[in-house]
């Protein structure tokens, strides 16, 4: 499944919950989404997950 820029998702793998800011797609592997997020305390993360492991979340 391909999620817009800005879609609100969730790893299915790490239950971490963000919003999709950049994707990318590969000759030879699954497309993946980067998805950003932020900490109670402030810290701001942000990794590459494979899209398949995404699910969307209501805003």
């Amino acid at each position: 499944m391909q999620f817009a820029l800005g879609s609100k998702v969730r790893d299915t793998v790490t239950g971490c919950a963000g919003t999709v800011t950049a994707r990318i797609e590969y000759l030879s592997d699954t497309p993946q989404a980067k998805l950003e997020w932020g900490t109670p305390d402030g810290t701001h993360h942000e990794r590459w997950i494979p899209e398949s492991r995404l699910e969307a979340v209501a805003s």
